[in-house]
C-alpha cells in the first residue's frame, strides 16, 4: 500500500508539471492560428464592401459613436468602420467602447494588458465575431490609405495610420487578455520592421492596422507570428556567380554568406561558419570558439578557463558572465546588479551615472550628472519634453512634428529621425539625403549615390550592387565584398 501511495503521488506531481505545459502550447497554438484566420476574415471584409459598396478601409470618411455604432450602414453613405463591419460580417455583435464592455465576470469590465508603447485601446469600438474573437478599432479611424508600393513600417504606425491601429482579441473576453511580446525582450513595439522572434504566442491579443484593401501586423511580435507560419525568405544577391543570403542579426548589422557542400556557411568577406550537431555555428579567431544560432546572431565565446561568455551588445566590452550572487560581470570587471525587477544596473563610479538593462541586457537608459533619467533610443539618450519634443544628453531639441517625426536643425542642416529616434536622413544645400551605411547619401539622375561633398561615392552596377574604390555593396550601402 505504501508502494502504491508513493507511485500515485509522482504521477500527481508529473501531471501537475506537464499538464499546465501542455495546455499553454495548445493555447498558443490555438491563439495562432485562430489570429491568421480573424485577420484573413477583416481583409475578406474590406474586398467585400470594396466590391459592393465601392469602400474600404482608405476611403473611410466618418466618424462614429457609441450611440450609433451599431445601426450604422455603408448603403446610407455613413462610411465609418462601424459602418463596415455591420455590412461585411454576417455574424457580429457591438459591445460598446473600450472599458465598457462586460467581462468574464458579472461586474467586472473587459481590458488588455498592453506592452507596445504608444499602443492604447482606450475608447476603441468592439465588436464580438460569431467565433468568440474580439476586434477593436479607433472611432476616429479615417482615410486608412498608404501610397501603392509603400510598406507598412513604424513611421507609418505612428503617423499617418495613428488612428487606423486596432487589435484583434482570438480569446474574446475570456484570459488571458495579453498582448503577444517576443521571445527574447518580453515586450513588443509598435513596429513592423524591428527584429523580433514569437515561437509561441502566449497573448491573445494581436494589434492590426487597418489600410486600404487589407489589414497587417501593427508590431513586430504580431507580426512575427505569421513569418513563423511562413517564412519570408533572407534577400538574396549574386557575387562573383556565387548566391548569397543575407543574414539580419549578424553582429546588429547584416551581412550576406553562402552554405557550402558541408552544410558550413561562408560570409562574403571568406570567413567560414561551422555548423555544429546542434545547428549552431561556430568560428574560432585568435583560439577563441565563438557561437552563433542558426540565423548567424552571436551568442557568445567560451574562453581559456573553459568559462562562458554571453554575447551582450549594448554593454561596454559586449560580453558578460553571471556571478554566484546572481548579478553579471563583464570583461573588464564591471559588475551589472541585478534588481528585485529582474533588470541590472551599473553606476559609473566617476561620475555617479547610472545605466539601467533589461533581464537580457538590452540598455533602456541612463541618469545625467544630476540623476535626471534619458531614454536609449537610436543609439543614444533622450528626454522626453512636456511639450513632446526630445532632447538629448547634450542638450540639443529634436522637435516633433505632425507626422510623428523628429527633427533638429543645425546650421544649413536639417536631420531628421523617426518615433524611435532612428536616424533617417538630412537636408542639406535644399537636397535629400538617406542615412544608409552609416553615413548620407542621395541618388543622382544614374541612380549613383552621391555624399554630401558632391562626389559619387557608389556607382551603380547592372545586376543593382553599387561599387566604391573596388568595394561592393548592396542597395543598403552594407559593405559585402572587394573586388
Amino acid at each position: 500500500m505504501a508502494e502504491l501511495l508513493i507511485t500515485i503521488g509522482i504521477i500527481g506531481v508529473v501531471a501537475a508539471l506537464t499538464i499546465p505545459m501542455l495546455a499553454n502550447n495548445a493555447n498558443s497554438k490555438k491563439f495562432a492560428s485562430q489570429y491568421k484566420k480573424t485577420l484573413s476574415s477583416l481583409a475578406q471584409a474590406s474586398l467585400m464592401s470594396q466590391a459592393r459598396y465601392y469602400i474600404d478601409y482608405s476611403n473611410l470618411s466618418e466618424d462614429s459613436s457609441d450611440e450609433s455604432c451599431a445601426s450604422d450602414a455603408l448603403s446610407s453613405g455613413n462610411n465609418s468602420m462601424c459602418g463596415l463591419f455591420n455590412n461585411a460580417f454576417s455574424a457580429k455583435s457591438y459591445k460598446g467602447t473600450y472599458g465598457n464592455v462586460s467581462g468574464i465576470l458579472p461586474l467586472s469590465k473587459y481590458s488588455i494588458q498592453t506592452t507596445s508603447q504608444g499602443f492604447n485601446p482606450d475608447g476603441f469600438m468592439i465588436y464580438s465575431l460569431s467565433d468568440g474573437a474580439i476586434v477593436g478599432f479607433n472611432p476616429n479611424a479615417k482615410g486608412c490609405s498608404l501610397e501603392e508600393g509603400t510598406r507598412v513600417n513604424n513611421e507609418a504606425i505612428t503617423g499617418s495610420l495613428a488612428n487606423c491601429v486596432g487589435f484583434i482579441d482570438v480569446n474574446g473576453v475570456s484570459l488571458p487578455n495579453r498582448e503577444v511580446t517576443c521571445d527574447t525582450s518580453f515586450k513588443t513595439s509598435l513596429s513592423s520592421n524591428s527584429a523580433c522572434s514569437v515561437q509561441k504566442a502566449k497573448g491573445d491579443v494581436f494589434p492590426v492596422v487597418f489600410h486600404n484593401g487589407t489589414v497587417e501586423p501593427a508590431t513586430n511580435a504580431a507580426r512575427a507570428i505569421l513569418s513563423a507560419a511562413k517564412p519570408a525568405g533572407r534577400k538574396k544577391i549574386t557575387y562573383k556567380g556565387r548566391e548569397y543570403e543575407l543574414y539580419e542579426d549578424y553582429g546588429n548589422a547584416g551581412d550576406y554568406f553562402y552554405e557550402d557542400e558541408n552544410g558550413n556557411l561562408i560570409r562574403s568577406n571568406g570567413y567560414t561558419y561551422t555548423k555544429r550537431d546542434d545547428g549552431k555555428y561556430e568560428r574560432t579567431q585568435s583560439g577563441v570558439p565563438y557561437l552563433y544560432d542558426s540565423d548567424m546572431k552571436e551568442l557568445g565565446y567560451t574562453d581559456s578557463n573553459g568559462q562562458w561568455w554571453d554575447y551582450k551588445p549594448d554593454i561596454n566590452g559586449k560580453y558578460v558572465r553571471q556571478d554566484e550572487n546572481g548579478n553579471l560581470v563583464g570583461t573588464n570587471g564591471t559588475v551589472y546588479t541585478k534588481r528585485d525587477d529582474g533588470k541590472y544596473e551599473w553606476t559609473n563610479s566617476n561620475n555617479g551615472v547610472t545605466y539601467l538593462y533589461d533581464r537580457n541586457m538590452n540598455q533602456l537608459g541612463r541618469t545625467d550628472n544630476n540623476g535626471q533619467w534619458y531614454d536609449y533610443k537610436g543609439g543614444s539618450y533622450y528626454r522626453l519634453l512636456d511639450n513632446g519634443n526630445y532632447v538629448d544628453i547634450n542638450g540639443y531639441t529634436y522637435s516633433k512634428r505632425d507626422d510623428g517625426k523628429y527633427e533638429r536643425t543645425h546650421g544649413y542642416t536639417t536631420y531628421l529621425y523617426d518615433s524611435d529616434m532612428n536616424n533617417l536622413g538630412l537636408t542639406y544645400n535644399r537636397q535629400w539625403y538617406d542615412y544608409k551605411g552609416g553615413s548620407y547619401y542621395r541618388l543622382d539622375a544614374n541612380e549613383n549615390y552621391v555624399g554630401t561633398n558632391g562626389h559619387t561615392f557608389h556607382t551603380k552596377r547592372d545586376d543593382g550592387l553599387y561599387e566604391y574604390n573596388g568595394y561592393l555593396y548592396d542597395d543598403e550601402l552594407r559593405q559585402i565584398g572587394k573586388k
